[in-house]
């Protein structure tokens, strides 16, 4: 994220214009949101689902048991 932060905002200052920008620096900043999209949002709604595919006692059995064991830290 670092990097996407730094070379936007390289990128977006008003009234400057950088000679250095490249192809390459574009295409590395869309691969690096496309990585970021992946893992931050696809990854954990791809898990639920199939969380949400198990009988909702189990889910329920698994709450309980997280609820139980937070409460005793």
């Amino acid at each position: 994220m670092d990097s996407i932060r730094i070379l936007g905002e390289e990128a977006v200052h008003p009234g400057q214009i950088n000679i250095d920008d490249n192809k390459e620096s574009a295409v590395a900043m869309f691969k690096m949101m496309n990585i970021i999209v992946e893992k931050m949002i696809l990854e954990p709604k791809k898990i639920d689902e199939l969380y949400q595919l198990m009988p909702k006692d189990k889910i329920e059995g698994i709450k309980n048991r997280d609820k139980k064991n937070e409460d005793t830290k």
